[in-house]
């Protein structure tokens, strides 16, 4: 095996948005998973809990972690890192920083794992060459509002994936690289709410590192938690559609009205067909069709209403929405 220590990154700010017992089921597994797979490979686990102390009472996290981290079994060490006035992907970026582990996995608390995923996610890493493995998320469908954004949001249904392939990007929210591939290539400085990991892919491409995907490495996502959240998300997709096309100087008409005009009608046209292929797979009927197609449409059509604000007044959308 060409690592002994394994970093464990989970930023606890997506816990803020979803109910808190994800996050405890997430713990609940990784601790199983780390468990069994330290005893059968000798390597050591360094679970790092990052947050914001001016979102985040840090007897929050450290609750969920005494209810389901037992520490005298856990193969390694448990830290609570202040990450002071940061988020999200700053958040991950500032606890690699602070460590020295061979190897980096990437966690976000509202995500759980599936049976056989850190083991999954792993594997591939005892060959050398291997710099960066991705795993697959799926979006959690426990009532309506999860099947109508499981037929056309960007987390796709889970379905048979090769064991190891490689893909053009990966999820911030299930990842794997070596320590030193990360500070060579770290999430890039922006001020967009999503869209780094897609950037750092660009770069590790560009420099012929491979990105890699375990086919069962699966973990469950939620779906928006409640209509201020989907208003929220689709709010600041809006405003990185403009921002990422601006850093990219992929051309004024990409950026611009015109440009959103575009996105909007090739997501409605491309709708029903997305929904349509989802709902062989996921078996929602005809109903749950006609709901996913609303609620795609409706989505699309606020992420185009925010990139029209965005480019009108850059700054609005940063000063009232948060994700």
């Amino acid at each position: 095996m060409s690592y002994r220590d394994v970093a464990i990154i989970v930023e606890w700010e997506n816990a803020l948005l979803a109910e808190l017992e994800r996050p405890k089921e997430m713990l609940r597994r990784l601790q199983g998973q780390a468990i069994a797979f330290a005893q059968r490979e000798g390597c050591r686990f360094h679970l790092v809990i990052a947050y914001n102390p001016h979102d985040v009472d840090i007897s929050v996290p450290q609750g969920a972690v005494d209810d389901c981290i037992e520490e005298e079994s856990w193969p390694g060490t448990v830290t609570f890192m202040d990450a002071g006035d940061r988020h999200y992907y700053a958040l991950k970026t500032h606890a690699v920083a602070q460590r020295d582990e061979d190897l980096i996995v990437f966690v976000d608390s509202d995500v759980v794992p599936e049976e056989g995923w850190l083991e999954a996610l792993l594997t591939p890493f005892q060959d050398p060459e291997v710099q960066i493995v991705g795993g697959n998320t799926y979006l959690d469908t426990p009532d309506a509002t999860g099947k109508a954004f499981a037929l056309f949001w960007f987390f796709k249904p889970k379905r048979s994936l090769p064991d190891l392939s490689t893909r053009r990007s990966f999820f911030a929210n299930n990842l794997a690289i070596r320590k030193a591939t990360f500070d060579a290539h770290p999430f890039p400085e922006a001020q967009a709410y999503r869209g780094q990991c897609n950037e750092m892919a660009r770069a590790l491409i560009q420099d012929g590192v491979a990105i890699h995907s375990a086919g069962a490495a699966w973990m469950s996502h939620p779906a928006p938690n409640g209509v201020s959240h989907i208003l929220n998300r689709a709010a600041a997709k809006g405003f990185d559609n403009v921002y990422w096309n601006r850093q990219r100087k992929a051309g004024w008409l990409k950026a611009s009205p015109v440009g959103a005009v575009f996105r909007l009608l090739r997501t409605v046209l491309q709708l029903p067909s997305r929904v349509v292929s989802r709902n062989r797979n996921l078996h929602f009927g005809l109903i749950g069709g006609a709901l996913g197609a609303l609620g795609g449409f409706g989505y699309a059509l606020i992420v185009f209403l925010s990139e029209l604000v965005s480019w009108i007044a850059p700054s609005f959308v940063k000063r009232h929405v948060s994700v």
